[in-house]
């Protein structure tokens, strides 16, 4: 029967595969071994007829037909004999009579096809040569096999019996199969043993026991991966390293039906190595017992010189050891998890399962998580090998709102309940989404247009939109409700990355509100660790932002938990509200709280600043009128040159300030650097054109100005905008000096007053000074006439001043 007619022949529900002819060169460029199948096979389902229609018209490509077993072809298993035929069919001959058989040109060898009843399907594995004990078969399940037409060395595949006649598998097949299965999808994966004879062996006699043993086993070509990843798996066991890796190789490159992945400079063994190796309870002596299929007598080590040392080492007492999955794996699958497994439950158990693969039994996904981190620390800093302080980052900080609110910037406010902490935050991401302008230290800076993400731990989703909908924020800003600290690599993908962020402020609302899943208490130091990831890796593991996380003060108004909360941000904020009286103190307006900079990586420890909320919901920022001076060192030193920059609205450069009255000196000069450095990266002042007026010589200075607009006088009620008027100083005259300026005191004449016995001489007195009003020192006497102070005489043409004569 011809190979097109055979193929029509198979059973129409079986997923089959055109096998490309020793030689053509497939799609993917390579030329074909001959036994490699059409790749759509491998994830379609190709008929028999479509199959046949493939070898039909193009004959010389396609010179057999392979069939995949499993449930894709209905249950089909092939049980395929590679060795000791004779033995198998005098253990199983009864049994193997009945089922089609399949042959090669090669002998002692043959293929069975069986099928699995349907309620054993989801029950049953496939078995590798190691799986099955190195008897010189294995069993086919999920994998493909040919069955007809051109054998790669030459000669033909032969077909024996009828594919539609096909017994159910044996019940020594279905138990060895199920065996296999419970092995695979045991829960305690920990328990598989490995033998650690070979453990305590030096490198070189390892090296040359596993030369040894590969020399005398042979590749098994074409649809033998699983037997070649088990041999790199042996190999791997006792020499993870360069040295088990070039072994493998040197070995894999035997197969000459796996000759054109070596090509282009590919290393199949490579990638694979890098990965690790699943557990299995593969080790040395696995790699040993498949050597002995082939030389029983280890006649191999007697021409190698090692028969004593492995007599010795075979004579020590056996001892086991968990066999668990090598660190590079356990990496490589733990961020393998990261990256496809979006849902946060599904990953835990996917971490735990992954820690009780890796010997992590007790701490579980926790374990994972610090191995993962432990790892990215280590390629992130170039495995912590010392570097010069000129390699270090020296890029400068962005700043959402300037000389406010830095970007990259981990802050902590903390305050009592009730104290306004959200509704603070929402504000800030009002400037911040629409872009308003924010009065900082008396100036309106401006604030650019960004977006917002809100992490909502606290509060009900209706609660969190009315609360914004009441301050006039509707779009800008992005909500995740019930979120939860520890999704760090979530977090990472809403960010996005370095290159393209998504948001440029993020808060989280609140620590303990968002903490649920933490296993720690709020006063064990590892409560901080998720701070810790944010503060440390804002801008390498995901695009740079602002992120304020909102926590709840103790009884005492301190912040509750541990003091490494403070250790990993930025910085600290405490937000108090103040009492009607103490606001009447210090003038401030009734919506206002005080915020006391308690920790900062940008020197403003001890700064407070008020924040009031205006009319149109928007903040304006200023010190707190203070009786005694708190605010020392740099800061009163800078904020009292951006005052002094804002009143003036001239340029200025250093050596402006160091001529100053009261900023100025030369042993200022360096402070005066300093804090012109400083206000120009928070933003508050830029650099500007020379006066026009300037006569200096030689090189000239740089000159700075400072940004945004002046706004009204504190907390004034004129609105955002409105137009500033020059003070005017008040004329109220003092008491007793009020008539000063009347014009009849200029007239001499209306002074009658003897010049007997004057020491001065009235034509002197061209301006006499005359007082109308009595001085408070003058006031009503007790022991005086009533009458003479109280009463006005009644003549009209008397005047006032008669009174006093």
């Amino acid at each position: 029967m011809n190979l097109v007619d055979f193929v029509r022949s198979l059973p129409k529900h079986w997923a089959t595969a055109p096998i490309y002819a020793k030689g053509v060169v497939m799609p993917n460029g390579t030329e074909a071994g001959g036994k490699s199948p059409l790749g759509r096979a491998a994830h379609d389902v190709v008929s028999p007829e479509r199959t046949a229609q493939y070898i039909e018209n193009a004959p010389e490509t396609f010179a057999a037909v392979g069939v995949y077993s499993g449930s894709r072809s209905g249950g089909l298993v092939i049980f395929d004999v590679d060795a000791n035929l004779g033995a198998i069919e005098e253990k199983w001959g009864k049994d193997l009579e009945t089922a089609p058989r399949i042959t090669s040109p090669k002998k002692n060898r043959a293929k069975f096809l069986f099928v699995v009843p349907e309620k054993d399907q989801l029950q049953v594995a496939d078995l590798s040569h190691a799986a099955a004990g190195g008897e010189g078969w294995e069993v086919l399940w999920g994998r493909q096999g040919l069955i007809y037409g051109a054998y790669k060395d030459g000669g033909e595949y032969q077909f024996h019996g009828n594919p539609n006649e096909i017994p159910f598998a044996p019940e020594w097949l279905l138990e060895r199969m199920r065996e296999q299965h419970r092995k695979l999808t045991q829960k305690d994966i920990g328990k598989k043993l490995r033998d650690t004879r070979y453990s305590n062996r030096s490198r070189e006699e390892k090296i040359e026991i596993a030369r040894s043993c590969l020399s005398v086993i042979e590749p098994r070509g074409a649809n033998s991966e699983q037997f070649w990843w088990e041999i790199g798996a042996m190999i791997h066991s006792e020499l993870p390293n360069k040295d088990g890796l070039k072994l493998w190789e040197e070995w894999s490159k035997r197969d000459n039906e796996y000759a054109d992945d070596w090509k282009s400079g590919r290393n199949p063994c490579a990638d694979r190595w890098e990965n690790g190796f699943r557990g299995g309870g593969l080790g040395f002596g696995s790699l040993i017992r498949q050597a002995d299929l082939v030389d029983p007598d280890k006649t191999r080590f007697q021409r190698d010189g090692l028969a004593r040392l492995v007599e010795e080492i075979e004579a020590l007492p056996v001892k086991f050891k968990p066999d668990i999955l090598s660190g590079p794996e356990l990496v490589a699958r733990g961020l393998e998890l990261d990256e496809t497994i979006e849902n946060p439950a599904f990953l835990y158990q996917a971490k735990t399962q992954l820690a009780i693969e890796g010997g992590q039994q007790r701490e579980g996904a926790v374990a994972i998580d610090r191995m993962l981190d432990s790892h990215l620390a280590f390629e992130r800093n170039k495995e912590f090998r010392p570097r010069p302080i000129s390699e270090l980052d020296d890029s400068s900080f962005d700043y959402l709102i300037p000389g406010l609110l830095p970007k990259p910037w981990l802050l902590l406010i903390h305050a009592d309940g009730g104290t306004g902490k959200s509704a603070m935050c929402q504000t800030l991401c009002k400037h911040i989404s629409q872009g308003i302008s924010f009065d900082v230290h008396g100036g309106l800076v401006d604030v650019p247009r960004g977006r917002c993400l809100w992490l909502n731990g606290d509060q009900n989703e209706r609660i969190v939109r009315r609360q914004f909908d009441l301050i006039g924020v509707t779009g800008g800003v992005d909500v995740v409700g019930e979120w939860d600290m520890s999704w760090y690599s979530r977090f990472k993908k809403l960010q996005g990355p370095k290159e393209k962020p998504n948001y440029d402020l993020v808060v989280i609302d609140s620590l303990d509100g968002c903490n649920d899943s933490n296993p720690y208490e709020e006063n064990r130091r590892e409560y901080a660790l998720p701070l810790k990831k944010l503060a440390r890796r804002n801008g390498v593991d995901f695009g740079a932002c602002t992120i304020i996380v909102i926590h709840h003060n103790n009884r005492n108004g301190s912040f509750r938990g541990t003091s490494a909360i403070r250790a990993a941000v930025d910085e600290t904020w405490n937000m108090q509200k103040v009492e009607g009286k103490q606001l009447a103190e210090l003038g401030l307006p009734a919506n206002t709280r005080i915020v006391t900079v308690e920790k900062s990586r940008d020197d403003r420890e001890g700064q407070q600043m008020a924040f009031a909320l205006l009319s149109d919901c928007t903040y304006r920022v200023e010190a707190v009128p203070e009786k005694e001076e708190k605010i020392n060192g740099p800061t009163k030193q800078m904020l009292g040159m951006l005052k002094e920059m804002r009143r003036t609205r001239t340029a200025w450069s250093v050596q402006d300030f160091v001529d100053h009255d009261l900023l100025g000196g030369i042993h200022m000069k360096r402070a005066i650097k300093y804090s012109l450095d400083k206000l120009e990266g928070q933003k508050l002042i830029g650099r500007c054109a020379a006066p026009a007026d300037y006569k200096g010589k030689g090189r000239k200075p740089v000159f700075y100005e400072a940004t945004g607009t002046n706004v009204p006088g504190k907390f004034t009620s004129r609105t955002r905008g409105g137009t500033v008027k020059p003070p005017v100083k008040k004329e109220i005259p003092s008491p007793g000096t009020d008539l000063n300026n009347n014009p009849n005191c200029q007239n001499a004449e209306i002074v009658k007053t003897n010049d007997d016995g004057l020491l001065t001489k009235p034509e002197l007195l061209t301006k006499p000074i005359v007082v109308k009003n009595p001085s408070p020192g003058t006031g009503l006497s007790s022991d005086a006439d009533n009458r003479r102070h109280r009463v006005r005489g009644s003549d009209p043409d008397l005047d006032e001043w008669g009174m006093w004569n």
